[in-house]
């Protein structure tokens, strides 16, 4: 089963100013009634606290998928560990789900991994800002890099193959366009003897 986690966006001020926001430093609740808030709506058990700001760690799953140690969330912003080809679809999906109490969305993203390569990231965001266990966007993600690469594996196979066909039809016709004009001087010589 492929690693699973959950991202808290706990401050939106940036992307929604009208959206009420902790303070960076305002304490995640680890209370039954907040993870019974969350654990409901999205699927994997780990998590890891984001704000849009900053990152507070708490998930070994979000370790294991972007390799970087807990500590090093802390005080960074998000968008920092998002290609930056993806951070303005991410950021509208973010103020998308801010407007809107209770509605999740898909996302996809690329996230830099410790190592400096990019892991290609599906999940939800759910907007729970208005459940006071949680108050929060949360997204629950995987990774999905190693489906993509498949994807990308299977889709150059599919064009290789592709070619060749289309290269091995064409070496058909010319060998049919050949063997048709072999066929007519056969003929034409048959009958030229045929008149002697």
């Amino acid at each position: 089963m492929p690693w699973r986690a959950r991202v808290t966006i706990r401050s939106m001020d940036a992307l929604a100013p009208d959206t009420p926001a902790l303070p960076l430093d305002a304490p995640i609740p680890a209370t039954d009634a907040f993870f019974q808030a969350v654990v409901p709506r999205v699927p994997a058990p780990d998590a890891f606290l984001m704000r849009f700001s900053g990152v507070e760690p708490g998930s070994p799953a979000t370790m294991h998928i972007l390799g970087y140690p807990l500590q090093e969330y802390i005080g960074r912003s998000a968008l920092e560990f998002v290609h930056p080809g993806d951070q303005p679809e991410i950021v509208r999906l973010l103020r998308e789900v801010a407007g809107q109490p209770g509605v999740a969305v898909c996302v996809e993203a690329r996230l830099r991994h410790a190592n400096g390569s990019w892991r290609h990231i599906e999940g939800t965001m759910t907007n729970l800002l208005a459940d006071p266990a949680v108050g929060a966007i949360v997204n629950n993600y995987r990774d999905i890099t190693e489906r993509k690469r498949m994807e990308d594996a299977l889709r150059e196979e599919r064009a290789l193959l592709a070619r060749r066909v289309a290269e091995r039809t064409a070496d058909l016709s010319a060998a049919n366009a050949e063997l048709a004009r072999a066929a007519r001087l056969k003929d034409e010589f048959l009958a030229s003897m045929s008149h002697e």
